[in-house]
């Protein structure tokens, strides 16, 4: 069995569309998808718990050979009653005067401080809120408020029973998928999605 391991910001769909191109190759090997905490993927790793993990971000400060595998696009999700619902199109400067929900406190997810440099660059420092049910999407948070927002890689339009909205942004930021995995360690699943990553 190989374990491919996950964050929470990385849907079990995401990971699903990553592996589909490659599982006529791979139909004779057992897979399974578990969700994996970012602190705990070098020690799930080194446990043999997983095989591989896929985080958002890149963080090459683990003793762990990575690589970029694929890159989704950023859009916002809003509440369908949120004042930006209405839109087609937003721009990250838009986000200056609503909450944006993220999964961990800035400094302590490299994928928060990715989206915080996103809205720097735009000229504002964020309100952050920290989701404050762990692993669970920020839809949780901001299907019920009109004011908070959050980055999603889910397709475009109304999410979540009608009640989120999910908007393009007009000049959409990539964020990446690193796979990551212990060195010196050989593994076909593994080697069939880098190289397709490195072509």
């Amino acid at each position: 069995m190989y374990v491919i391991g996950h964050t929470p910001d990385i849907s079990g769909e995401e990971v699903h569309h990553i592996l589909a191109p490659h599982l006529p190759a791979l139909s004779g090997q057992p897979l399974r998808v578990a969700e994996v905490y970012p602190d705990r993927i070098r020690q799930e790793l080194l446990e043999g718990r997983i095989d591989l993990a896929l985080r958002r971000t890149i963080d090459r400060s683990l003793d762990l050979d990575s690589r970029v595998i694929a890159y989704h696009t950023l859009r916002l999700a809003v509440s369908s009653r949120h004042p930006l619902a209405a839109r087609s199109v937003v721009s990250i400067a838009d986000l200056a005067d609503f909450p944006v929900v993220v999964g961990e406190p800035e400094h302590r997810s490299l994928y928060t401080d990715y989206l915080v440099a996103l809205c720097h660059r735009e000229g504002f420092q964020p309100q952050l809120v920290t989701n404050p049910i762990e692993g669970t999407p920020p839809s949780t948070i901001i299907a019920s408020s009109t004011t908070k927002c959050a980055f999603v890689t889910d397709p475009t339009g109304l999410t979540y029973g009608g009640r989120l909205q999910v908007i393009d942004f007009d000049d959409p930021p990539k964020v990446p998928v690193q796979a990551v995995w212990l060195p010196h360690t050989a593994s076909p699943v593994r080697d069939r999605l880098v190289k397709d990553a490195a072509d």
